[in-house]
């Protein structure tokens, strides 16, 4: 019965395990930078890999075809926004 579900319901969990990842990832980068007392700290850093994450994902499945250019458009947000920091 729950392998039934699982299968049933895999994107669903592909989904929720790429934004947990992306949570503790920015959540391990954003704790790093509030121990050295920096000003983007732990909510900004979440903020920011979930949002990357959720770009990505929906661009992938709106149709667009090349992930290189999600990725590179990222890229130039965090790039701007950094610079900023």
């Amino acid at each position: 019965m729950e392998l039934e579900w699982a299968l049933k319901h895999q994107e669903l969990i592909q989904f929720a395990l790429q934004m947990i990842v992306a949570t503790v990832c920015g959540g391990m980068v954003g704790l790093e930078r509030e121990l050295r007392k920096k000003d983007a700290g732990l909510k900004t850093f979440i903020l920011i890999c979930t949002g990357a994450t959720l770009y990505t994902i929906m661009s992938l499945k709106l149709g667009s075809t090349d992930p290189a250019r999600i990725a590179s458009q990222i890229v130039c947000w965090l790039y701007w926004r950094w610079s900023y920091l």
